[in-house]
């Protein structure tokens, strides 16, 4: 979250923060490949409100064993709704502009990066992104300052947005 509050204007940004939802995770129950709905009622209603609202979405997480974090995962996951209203129903949720990912991991070796690329890769399909922009930053748990030790790619990251 620091690298992300560094980068992006925070007035401008309505921030979720994963860990602080009440999100049932999807169960596969079909219900949304049948029709336009989902069976749960949480907070994942106020989120996908956000992102019909919005025109981009930053997604923050660390990497555990390749992959985002759970919570953030169970999020994902429930955009299944509205991959089917897209795909099956062809009724598209939304679209966004842009959509970016600022991950970090213990590990310096990047391939744990991989799943993470690919969830933004699915997304920037789901959501028909003009423009997505990943920053990965391996080795950070050693690290004191994250912002000083990654400064240039932060900073080239940051161009690019």
């Amino acid at each position: 979250m620091q690298v992300a509050k560094h980068v992006f204007d925070a007035s401008n940004i309505q921030v979720f923060h994963a860990y602080e939802q009440n999100i049932h995770p999807c169960d596969d129950c079909k219900l949304c490949h049948h029709k336009l709905a989902c069976k749960h009622k949480d907070d994942m209603d106020a989120i996908k409100k956000a992102i019909q609202h919005a025109d981009t979405l930053i997604l923050v997480s660390p990497i555990y064993f390749g992959a985002l974090s759970d919570q953030c995962m169970r999020i994902i996951n429930r955009f299944q709704m509205m991959f089917e209203a897209k795909f099956t129903h062809q009724k598209p949720f939304t679209t966004l502009k842009n959509i970016y990912l600022i991950s970090t991991a213990a590990s310096t070796d990047t391939s744990m990066f991989q799943g993470a690329k690919l969830t933004l890769s699915i997304l920037k399909a789901l959501f028909s992104a003009e423009h997505t922009n990943a920053l990965t930053l391996g080795g950070t748990d050693d690290c004191k300052d994250i912002l000083a030790t990654y400064q240039d790619e932060v900073a080239s990251f940051k161009r690019s947005i």
